[in-house]
């Protein structure tokens, strides 16, 4: 059984141009057909041609190839097995569909992938264009826009900032302890007058004098 390596040891010689051919955007098909007529004049054997498909086949189709199990199918099954229309074919009979509603699916599948593709392209332009209109107004702010002046600006502010919040601390401090002592001082003097006797309170009461005529 042959492997991959192989293709590597075979002397340059060999594999000419026909190593240079990948499906790139090609359809399955029309790479395919590429190869076999670059090996019209080379008549390679079917397994080293079945290598340099594989070799140039594109990364979703390889993925196709390996999860189908298509590695030990003929070149011509396995490009049959790879075009478009089998697979819309296989999803149409997925969701069990006859044949006349499988020819809609493909169509109706096909004008959906272009227009899918046409309003991305369309997203794709508007999003660029945002784009380029941030980057100008931001180049604007940059030049309108002197930094060392805004940073020199911030560490004046902050400091005074943080000042003004102390002295407001201080005071609200301050005014809390005068009205303690004021409390407590009230406080003294109504519990002092409440401490003198009934009879002092009387003399200490001014007296009228009266006044004789004479």
């Amino acid at each position: 059984m042959y492997t991959v390596n192989l293709l590597e040891q075979l002397p340059p010689e060999l594999i000419p141009s026909i190593s240079k051919i990948v499906q790139g955007n090609y359809t399955v098909k029309e790479y395919y057909s590429k190869l076999k007529e670059c090996n019209l004049s080379k008549d390679y054997p079917e397994w080293l041609l079945k290598k340099l498909f594989f070799r140039g086949l594109s990364p979703e189709d390889i993925l196709k190839v390996r999860l189908d199990g298509l590695q030990a199918f003929a070149l011509d099954d396995i490009v049959e097995r790879l075009s478009p229309e089998q697979c819309t074919e296989k999803i149409a009979k997925l969701f069990g569909l006859d044949e006349q509603n499988a020819g809609t699916y493909k169509a109706l599948s096909g004008r959906t992938l272009e227009k899918r593709l046409e309003d991305y392209h369309f997203e794709y332009v508007k999003l660029k264009r945002k784009v380029n209109l941030l980057e100008a107004e931001l180049d604007d702010l940059d030049e309108c826009v002197d930094r060392e002046a805004v940073v020199n600006l911030i560490h004046e502010i902050v400091p005074l900032l943080i000042s003004n919040k102390g002295k407001a601390l201080s005071e609200s401090s301050e005014n809390s302890n005068l009205d303690e002592i004021i409390e407590g001082s009230h406080k003294h003097q109504v519990r002092a007058k409440k401490d003198v006797p009934h009879k002092q309170q009387r003399k200490a009461r001014t007296r009228k004098v009266k006044r004789v005529v004479v």
